[in-house]
Order: structure tokens, then C-alpha cells, then sequence
């Protein structure tokens, strides 16, 4: 009867310290927007939601990214809705035809790339493919404050 109590408390705690096999990232595609909602040359904000499981908890999350087609292509560019300095959300001026973060002055070129302000790195740009007329992306979170892309989610 001791063995078997004792099994019982050791279980989770080697299952807690044997790492998992495979990535401990989601990797899965999920809907993002419409194709052709997507304006060549003019970021728009989408907004999309999905269920992301951690552990025993099952959560819809609810996010914004940013869109817009690359002129004369099919191609699109996908940024994280977060700045990657702190976090924060940030805006694209269309009539500056530049991202910009209010919360520390952190100006962003269409292309993604830093203009000014204390942002390390450019705009975080988020993998997609496009099936059946719907963009689909994995939703990728990197830490804010660094200069290398960091993978948090």
C-alpha cells in the first residue's frame, strides 16, 4: 500500500521533469482574415480569435495584427499587433505611411523596419499562407526589449 501511495506522488512529479517531446510552442494554423480584405499597400488591423489550450486550461484568445499586401504582388506581409519594445499596441499613420507607438514615441517604415524611438528590433512579422481564400497564421509572441527575436509564445 506504501508503494502504491508513494507511485501515486512520484508520477507527476518525473512526468513535471521528463521534458515533452516536440515543440513547447503552438505552431498551429489559425484563421486570420479574408484575402481579399486584405488593401495592397495599406495596413489594416484585423482582429481574430482562436482556442489556445496551457496545461488543463482552455482559453479563446482574442487579438489584433496588422495586414496589408505588398504592391505589385500576391504576397502579404503579416506584423504582431505588439511593438517590440514593451508591448504595447501601436497604430499605422496613413498619412505619414508609417507605424507609430504611443506609448514611447517608437516611429516604425511600412516595411517594418525601425525609423526612430527606442524599439531594438523591427516589427515582428508573423508567418501565413493563404487556403481557400482565408489568410491563416501562427500566432507567434516574441519578448519585448530585446534586439533578437525571443520566442514567448
Amino acid at each position: 500500500l506504501a508503494g502504491l501511495t508513494a507511485a501515486a506522488f512520484a508520477l507527476p512529479v518525473i512526468k513535471y521533469l521528463v521534458p515533452k517531446k516536440g515543440s513547447q510552442f503552438d505552431d498551429r494554423w489559425v484563421e486570420f482574415a479574408p484575402y481579399d480584405k486584405i488593401k495592397e499597400g495599406i495596413p489594416q488591423a484585423f482582429q481574430f480569435s482562436y482556442k489556445r489550450t496551457d496545461g488543463f486550461i482552455e482559453e479563446r484568445v482574442t487579438k489584433a495584427h496588422w495586414a496589408y499586401r505588398v504592391p505589385g504582388t500576391k504576397a502579404i506581409k503579416v506584423y504582431s499587433g505588439t511593438c517590440p519594445h514593451l508591448g504595447c499596441a501601436y497604430r499605422f499613420n496613413e498619412k505619414e505611411t508609417h507605424f507609430e507607438c504611443p506609448c514611447h514615441n517608437s516611429f516604425f517604415k511600412l516595411g517594418g523596419d525601425v525609423i526612430s524611438g527606442p524599439a531594438p528590433r523591427s516589427l515582428d512579422v508573423l508567418p501565413y499562407r493563404v487556403k481557400g481564400g482565408m489568410v491563416e497564421i501562427i500566432d507567434i509572441e516574441f519578448k519585448p526589449g530585446n534586439t533578437e527575436r525571443l520566442r514567448a509564445i
